[in-house]
């Protein structure tokens, strides 16, 4: 039972914050988190639960690190290209 209760938590907490307002780091687009595209499965982050989304007006990758308990704030980390060496 143990099992179908973690399958159901890490449902919930990857839904967590679903329909919330995000604004792209990259071009500044705004959106439901749900607009943007979910480049990876949802993780967790110690109090939080981290996607990796994709900006659908200019394709630029970030991560959404949205908080699992009261009190915490939702934050972005800019995912900026690998550039190659000269």
């Amino acid at each position: 039972m143990t099992d179908l209760q973690a399958v159901i938590g890490l449902l919930r907490d990857s839904l967590a914050g679903f329909s919330d307002e995000l604004t792209c780091p990259h071009c500044g687009f705004k959106g439901r988190v749900g607009d943007f595209r979910l480049a990876r499965a949802p993780w967790r982050f110690g109090n939080y639960v981290g996607r990796l989304l994709v900006c659908p007006r200019c394709g630029g990758r970030f991560r959404f690190f949205y908080p699992l308990r009261a009190g915490l704030r939702p934050f972005t980390v800019p995912r900026r290209a690998a550039q190659g060496n000269p």
